[in-house]
């Protein structure tokens, strides 16, 4: 259990340093890789995306222009910014 949070931190650390690096094509091939673990992972994996890769992905995009914040999460799939907006929107209630 613990080794799948440790991969998805390693990994969320990864595409940050893609984000801040505009590493447009291995960054946005990485989303894909998350989305394929996120859709085919058991239920740790979800959990573990969830808590670590969609609650950073404000940090990380933070200082990104509003057209790159774009690009990037239209490079995230349907499933996983239902989920981004679920954690953001929660936090107010």
């Amino acid at each position: 259990m613990q080794n799948s949070y440790s991969i998805i931190r390693t990994f969320t650390g990864r595409i940050k340093n893609m984000i801040c690096q505009n590493d447009r094509n291995l960054l946005f091939r990485s989303l894909q890789k998350m989305d394929k673990i996120y859709t085919d992972g058991d239920t740790v994996l979800k959990n573990a995306i969830e808590t670590t890769f969609i609650y950073s992905l404000d940090n990380c995009t933070a200082f990104c222009s509003q057209e790159y914040r774009k690009a990037i999460f239209s490079h995230i799939s349907a499933n996983l910014q239902k989920v981004y907006s679920r954690q953001i929107y929660s936090h107010g209630i």
